[in-house]
């Protein structure tokens, strides 16, 4: 190659990979969002809602508040957040939707429908059961579903993968 540049030192490996990493990380993120949604349809939404519940859905309900934040690449690391954002689900008191009249509770949705209630709460019908949509994403972590997927990424931008 006429025009490379040969790289002698951990800083100009980290500027001449920054981009690309940065592009991989954010397309694992996105991949695993899409995942968690995966899930959550298969074994959240698609339980029957009964006639008294409407699910927002990816406008205002459960489903939609799974976001990655921005990209973090500070010093030596590269970072993304990858979680539930209770500001993106709607609380509409009347529907009950994410709460009731006298408790919003969309910071705890997670929890509440991967465990499923004490009886302590309002919940009726299967909204009070146990939907567990997470044990899927741990699966696909600890398989190592999810190296393979940063992999595909990684040799997509063309950095090589080798495994020592």
């Amino acid at each position: 190659m006429p025009n490379a540049i040969p790289i002698t030192n951990d800083t100009q490996l980290l500027a001449a990979i920054k981009f690309d990493m940065t592009d991989v990380i954010e397309n694992v993120a996105d991949w695993l969002v899409k995942r968690i949604q995966e899930s959550i349809m298969n074994n959240v939404y698609d339980v029957p809602e009964g006639d008294y519940y409407q699910r927002l859905g990816m406008n205002g309900g459960f489903l939609g508040a799974w976001e990655q934040e921005a990209t973090q690449f500070v010093g030596n690391y590269l970072s993304v957040f990858v979680g539930m954002n209770p500001a993106l689900m709607t609380y509409n008191a009347d529907e009950h939707q994410h709460g009731n009249s006298v408790e919003d509770r969309r910071e705890y949705m997670d929890t509440y429908i991967a465990e499923g209630t004490t009886g302590s709460y309002d919940f009726g019908g299967n909204a009070a059961m146990k939907r567990d949509y997470w044990t899927e994403i741990v699966r696909v972590v600890e398989s190592g579903e999810l190296d393979g997927i940063l992999e595909r990424f990684m040799t997509a931008r063309g950095i090589v993968w080798r495994r020592i």
